[in-house]
């Protein structure tokens, strides 16, 4: 960048072979630069040309005798000169104001849930609809049951399920995510070459040329499980680098110490091939609740916190859930069978309706649907609350008419449990997914 001095002594050297009618193309476009970069030139630039129009025009009247042919060229000549700078400064303005007002990068695909949209000036949205553009911004997912799937105008689509908070940007060096936390799923069209996508979470940091992969965010670790293509990760503890390739994945973590390589999948053929059996371990799977420790005869388990349930056509209101990673927390894909079941222990202090549902992505990644059922669960009958479900994945029901009708072959990602009262005291001890037998 010039300093003052600099730019205003180039500016009038090129003003002088404007005026001159000898400027090149190369120094119309410096002196465009400079016009947009420095404000104060532009108003240089008008007392300049207006300076020496006047002059001119002075000059024409004394050198009247030359005759009235020379004197009309050379007025249409200032007069050309005066509308070009008149015009170009338009350019200059117009530009600026196009630039100032940011275009859209996105549109809404499809949303459900608890929902709010930031942009770039601040405005709170919490109204989006399917076909929404969007321009730069925050989106924030508040509840087990929120998702978004959204798409970059070049093809590009992420989905975000559950509660996360990223923020969105495209411009010239590229398209930019900032998952803070969460867990989001990209299907990544060819990017140019040298911009590639860029996604920051608190501990890594990706660049992507176009691939599909999937990636949790937590306060202090980052799971990439990349199922196309390449992906090149960054441990922002110690700016260490690895080269995820497809079917493999990698854990970035704030603590050095811990391990930092890309490994394969345990299944051979992986995304193709899974497991279809998983049994819940806490805390390794804990993703919402509060853990509670082994006390006398119950075992380590998760109580349910409180969070705002807001889903179309109906009143918000308040429930208390747990949340549970299966794929999300596992190097181990695990895949939904026609005939599997889940098996929920648990306990409550007092009998109520508990709504028990999950979270399936396609096993070549992206996000599927969500399902759910309810049972009402009597545990009158037993001193201390506690309380097994058996529940068929064959009869839960999706979320949207669009989702898959039956979730088998799909990925189990997560798993939730919720109640819609307090006073019942929702405790998960074990999920269990039996596959075929």
């Amino acid at each position: 960048m010039l300093d003052p001095h600099d730019w205003k002594q180039r500016l009038n050297a090129l003003l002088s072979r404007l005026v001159e009618e000898s400027i090149s193309a190369e120094e119309l476009s410096e002196l465009e630069e400079i016009l947009e970069e420095y404000p104060d030139a532009q108003q240089h630039y008008l007392h300049y040309l207006g300076m020496h129009v006047d002059l001119q025009q002075a000059k024409i009247l004394e050198l009247a005798p030359a005759g009235p042919t020379a004197t009309r060229r050379k007025v249409r000549a200032i007069t050309f000169l005066a509308g070009a700078a008149a015009i170009m400064l338009a350019i200059l303005f117009f530009f600026r104001q196009e630039s100032a007002e940011p275009s859209s990068i996105a549109r809404i695909v499809k949303l459900s849930g608890t929902i709010v949209w930031t942009g770039d000036g601040g405005k709170m949205v919490n109204n989006l609809d399917a076909g929404d553009l969007i321009k730069g911004g925050t989106l924030e997912t508040r509840a087990a049951n929120s998702w978004a799937e959204i798409e970059f105008l070049d093809g590009s689509t992420i989905w975000v399920s559950g509660s996360a908070l990223l923020t969105l940007s495209d411009g010239e060096q590229g398209k930019f995510i900032h998952l803070r936390r969460g867990d989001l799923s990209a299907d990544v069209a060819a990017q140019p070459a040298g911009k590639p996508l860029r996604l920051m979470t608190p501990s890594a940091e990706a660049e992507v040329l176009g691939t599909q992969f999937n990636i949790t965010a937590g306060p202090d670790s980052t799971r990439v499980s990349v199922n196309e293509g390449l992906v090149s990760v960054e441990r922002l503890a110690d700016g260490s680098v690895q080269e995820v390739p497809a079917n493999h994945l990698v854990v970035a973590a704030l603590e050095k110490e811990s391990e930092f390589k890309a490994i394969p999948h345990d299944v051979p053929g992986f995304p193709w091939s899974s497991i279809e059996g998983w049994q819940s371990q806490f805390p390794r799977d804990a993703r919402r609740g509060d853990l509670q420790l082994p006390v006398a005869q119950y075992p380590m388990r998760l109580r349910a916190k409180s969070c705002l349930w807001i889903e179309e056509g109906r009143e918000p209101d308040l429930h208390y859930s747990v949340n549970i990673g299966v794929s999300a927390t596992s190097r181990i894909p695990v895949r939904l069978s026609e005939n599997a079941r889940f098996r929920v222990r648990g306990r409550m202090t007092s009998s109520n309706r508990v709504l028990f549902g999950f979270r399936g992505n396609y096993l070549r990644g992206g996000f599927a649907g969500k399902y759910f059922t309810w049972r009402d669960v009597d545990v009158s009958g037993h001193p201390d609350g506690n309380f097994e479900l058996d529940i068929e994945v064959a009869k839960m029901i999706p979320q949207r008419n669009y989702f898959p009708t039956s979730p088998a072959g799909l990925e189990l990602f997560d798993c939730w449990a919720l109640t819609h009262e307090e006073r019942a005291g929702l405790e998960i001890i074990s999920v269990e997914l039996i596959g075929a037998e």
